[in-house]
């Protein structure tokens, strides 16, 4: 993209799965006419054979990118109205939880009505402004703003106090040495893993004790899934299109537990990272499953 910026013509190469998240990426960055090749995927395992036959089917494609003057235009990024945030239901949470499920910001399961009441009461325990944009996800590469944020912790069922934990979540998502891009898109299993260390685990119940990774504590379950929904509306990521996963895998869900600190003979994770042990961390890490 920086050499389509400088006038020098390119041909990105992509494989199916991979076409939808990087024409995303492309637009986000005004940039919507930037030629892809497509090609059949996957390659890694196909025969010098298979590699040259499909080689030979694209190269026009790609010499005609090469030889075409480049596609970069100063395109504006379209930016969602503000003024449609706030919008009317009529009926009960059903007609509600249909609505939310055919515009496809669910993650299959009924949500809790993000009402202006219930997100006020979740943005009174961050320390940021609504309107504070603390970067963007992808693959999409949508703003992140803490309301919405708020938002998506209230169709979760986070309860306000879990926020916190919630906000550094994110933080940590928008760090770049985790990788999100590539968990987002990826075909194997891999989603951000969130690891709770420090007093905070104790003052929200979370569970660092049996079936921790399984159902029964609304902590873990919650904020867990409220990463989810962020993920998949604000980042983008749906299933079949932008997350090309072969299997996906329960944690898609959920992924969120807490350490043992008190059972455990070794230091604190978050210890061993180089926090006070009585400083509460969010640890994240992209595990498979």
């Amino acid at each position: 993209m920086e050499l389509e910026k400088r006038g020098v013509a390119t041909a990105t190469v992509c494989s199916a799965p991979f076409l939808r998240p990087a024409r995303a990426e492309a637009q986000h960055h005004g940039m919507p006419s930037v030629p892809f090749v497509k090609i059949l995927h996957p390659m890694a395992t196909a025969s010098y054979a298979a590699v040259g036959e499909e080689a030979k089917k694209v190269l026009s494609e790609i010499i005609n990118a090469l030889t075409t003057a480049a596609f970069y235009k100063e395109e504006a990024v379209s930016e969602p109205d503000e003024k449609n945030n706030v919008f009317m239901v009529d009926g009960g949470v059903g007609e509600l939880n249909e609505l939310f499920y055919e515009r496809g910001w669910t993650d299959g399961l009924p949500i809790i009505p993000p009402t202006e009441g219930n997100v006020r009461a979740m943005l009174s325990q961050s320390h940021y402004e609504a309107n504070a944009t603390l970067g963007f996800l992808p693959p999409s590469m949508n703003p992140v703003t803490v309301e919405k944020l708020a938002v998506n912790a209230v169709l979760a069922g986070c309860v306000p106090d879990y926020f916190p934990v919630v906000l550094a979540a994110v933080e940590g998502l928008l760090d770049e040495e985790l990788g999100l891009y590539s968990m987002q898109t990826a075909t194997n299993t891999t989603a951000p893993l969130l690891i709770v260390n420090g007093p905070i685990v104790k003052i929200l119940c979370l569970n660092a004790g049996g079936n921790l990774f399984g159902p029964g504590c609304r902590a873990n379950a919650t904020i867990g899934r409220a990463i989810r929904l962020i993920l998949i509306n604000i980042g983008g990521e749906v299933p079949g299109i932008t997350d090309p996963s072969t299997h996906g895998q329960p944690g898609k869900y959920s992924f969120c537990i807490a350490e043992a600190e008190d059972e455990s003979p070794w230091e604190p994770l978050h210890v061993e990272l180089g926090y006070p042990k009585e400083q509460s961390t969010v640890t994240l890490i992209g595990a498979g499953g």
